[in-house]
């Protein structure tokens, strides 16, 4: 688990310092920094589960260095800082009381000013990013240009779920009871189940009948992600989830089951974060969070003067004041003054 971040000329972010709970949800107009945000949580904790994981990486920051490239798409590091400004500084702070610092300057390609040496075997969490657009229908061109012509295109965030998407499916007596129901939930919401083939490739299936998965909706395809990650533990105890937009293509009404769903993993052990413009995104979290008495923390980026303000809350005392409730509103009144004009009042 992620406790806090602390950032300095992070891109739209000048200063900022963000507290974490098990639920983590950003909003703002566009621009603002919301997925930057999302995208730089997810390398610093992926390339350390990486680390972990392959006995090849002699050095950390070598790795993390093309993971944060690979992530954001860019040729240099210090892309990522602030325009204007000299230095980006960076510091993680994680559950198991383990830090990951590192710094570099606008000018910097390929290395840091300074990066801690982290020891990553005790390492326990995993990482996925699922990002707005669904990679079924695209899984094997996103291999092709990645793995064979090494090809810019799709960012890591995609390369990295359509690996996941490749592992096999767990025996269901290795699912707990708590992610067995959010299987069944999500299948339930699906009114059928997604089928990979021996090829790699999925369909869809419903009543006896078998869908290509470029004939499949988009909802259904985001949800079969949600499920297929399930089924193979990529989403599991001590993983970071991170959604961006997750509201994409999907009706009102599954929008609440899904936050539920993502509710009650993160009683089990998951930490979500997520990026939105719904507010039935906010809403289904607001009233979780108050039903329950659980945190759900709402982040808020406005822009003022050019720079970004992060305003923090608490959803389980209710949604505060921000542009998706204001848009909302004024949408309300606007139909509102348009019947009472045509009443002639």
């Amino acid at each position: 688990m992620i406790k806090k971040i602390e950032l300095e000329n992070f891109m739209q972010l000048k200063n900022q310092k963000l507290d974490f709970s098990n639920i983590n949800i950003f909003a703002g107009v566009n621009d603002t920094g919301k997925t930057s945000l999302l995208k730089l949580l997810y390398a610093s904790s992926k390339a350390r589960e990486e680390d972990k994981n392959k006995s090849s990486i002699d050095k950390f920051d070598e790795h993390f260095s093309k993971k944060l490239r690979n992530v954001f798409d860019i040729e240099k590091l210090g892309n990522l800082v602030t325009k204007k400004e000299k230095s980006l500084k960076v510091e993680l702070f994680f559950n198991d009381n383990s830090a990951h610092y590192f710094s570099f300057s606008s000018e910097d390609k390929k290395n840091f000013q300074t990066c801690s040496n982290l020891d990553n075997q005790n390492f326990l969490m995993q990482s996925t990013f699922l990002p707005p657009k669904e990679v079924l229908t695209i899984q094997k061109i996103i291999r092709t240009m990645v793995e064979t012509y090494e090809l810019k295109g799709y960012d890591d965030t995609y390369y990295d779920l359509v690996k996941s998407l490749d592992k096999p499916i767990a025996r269901e007596e290795a699912l707990s009871k708590e992610f067995k129901e959010a299987d069944k939930e999500l299948q339930e919401s699906l009114d059928g189940e997604l089928k990979q083939q021996e090829n790699g490739s999925f369909r869809f299936e419903k009543d006896q009948q078998s869908f290509s998965i470029s004939l499949t909706a988009e909802g259904v395809k985001k949800i079969g992600i949600i499920n297929q990650l399930l089924k193979n533990k990529t989403i599991d105890k001590n993983t970071i989830l991170i959604i961006d937009e997750p509201e994409v293509a999907l009706h009102p009404s599954i929008i609440e089951k899904v936050a539920k769903i993502l509710f009650d993993l993160s009683q089990v052990g998951v930490q979500i974060f997520i990026a939105t413009h719904s507010y039935f995104i906010l809403k289904s979290f607001q009233l979780l969070a108050y039903e329950h008495n659980k945190d759900v923390f709402f982040f808020n980026l406005d822009k003022k003067e050019g720079n970004i303000e992060i305003e923090s809350s608490n959803l389980k005392n209710g949604i505060p004041k921000n542009e998706i409730v204001d848009s909302s509103i004024a949408l309300f009144d606007r139909g509102n003054s348009i019947k009472i004009k045509k009443l002639g009042i």
